[in-house]
């Protein structure tokens, strides 16, 4: 959960998983008693640890892992408050399912 400049928090959780899937973002107009939209950000299986922050003209960055022990990625996504509650990825500048990471070499 993070508080954004709107005042507004942002929850990303996994929402009706299987899992670790359906890792979503929404949004609490409320501190937390009631949240909107649906932002799904990764539908896949084993995704989790995400952590964000969002810069000064209100694009929330996120970053989460996909299949730690496996795949190892590190995926990111960018959005803002009204994607979130659109439930798509339309502002400009908006990104989904970008793998800045990959680890590679032998795994302990």
């Amino acid at each position: 959960i993070r508080r954004l400049k709107s005042g507004n928090l942002l929850l990303v959780n996994h929402v009706n998983f299987i899992g670790r899937s359906n890792l979503t973002a929404r949004l609490s107009f409320d501190d937390g008693k009631s949240w909107h939209g649906g932002l799904v950000l990764d539908a896949r299986e084993n995704v989790s640890y995400p952590d964000g922050t969002e810069d000064e003209n209100g694009m929330i960055y996120i970053i989460h892992d996909f299949e730690r022990n496996k795949a190892r990625e590190l995926v990111m996504d960018v959005f803002n408050e009204r994607d979130v509650l659109e439930g798509r990825f339309t502002s400009p500048g908006s990104v989904n399912g970008r793998i800045v990471s990959k680890a590679t070499g032998a795994q302990n």
